[in-house]
């Protein structure tokens, strides 16, 4: 995987993320993510493959994983709820 093949979509991979995060700061994280991801994961990397469609795809799945996590961390939350209500009365 070369890097200046890489660098030549970021601005696409920063257009993707902002339509999915709707933040700025929060879109730039995602596409840092996503660089770091398919950075160490370019062992994969077939030759001859559609980077653009890699790329998009690392981040899609970088975003689901970190909606899933936050899912999660609020639904750990509501579990708590009723034993925090249960010691205030």
């Amino acid at each position: 995987m070369d890097s200046h093949a890489i660098v030549q979509h970021i601005p696409r991979l920063r257009r993707y993320a902002r339509a999915l995060l709707g933040d700025r700061y929060a879109a730039d994280d995602l596409v840092q993510d996503t660089l770091e991801r398919a950075w160490n994961k370019s062992h994969l990397w077939r030759p001859g493959s559609d980077m653009r469609a890699r790329l998009l795809s690392v981040m899609h799945n970088v975003f689901v994983n970190q909606v899933r996590s936050r899912r999660h961390e609020v639904d750990m939350r509501d579990e708590d709820l009723p034993e925090i209500a249960v010691r205030a009365m």
